[in-house]
């Protein structure tokens, strides 16, 4: 599957899903934010069918905002079926991601 932009419509049928969904809120301008996507890229292929992974644009998308809690970025949040079972801030490494995800597959 890969990495996937989402829109708004399609996001809570994606985080319902019967695979974890990890969420990235991330912004174009943000130095971090450009550093994660390509981590969250091969994450993607590594676990594409153990896990959903979608990046979302926090300029094009500020209603998510405050419905999910960001106020920093990059946010990643893992969700399992519409619940929310582990948020992180900032720049997470290929390893540091595995563990998040590993705990909970």
């Amino acid at each position: 599957m890969g990495l996937h932009e989402i829109q708004d419509k399609d996001l809570k049928a994606t985080i319902n899903s019967d695979k974890p969904t990890l969420l990235d809120f991330y912004s174009t301008t943000c130095p971090p934010c450009r550093k994660q996507i390509p981590v969250m890229e091969t994450m993607a292929e590594k676990y594409s069918n153990k896990v959903n992974f979608i990046k979302i644009n926090i300029e094009e998308n500020q209603e998510f905002l405050a419905e999910y809690g960001v106020s920093s970025i990059p946010t990643l949040i893992l969700f399992d079926k519409s619940e929310i079972i582990k948020k992180v801030v900032g720049f997470h490494d290929e390893a540091a991601l595995t563990d998040i995800i590993s705990a909970y597959l």
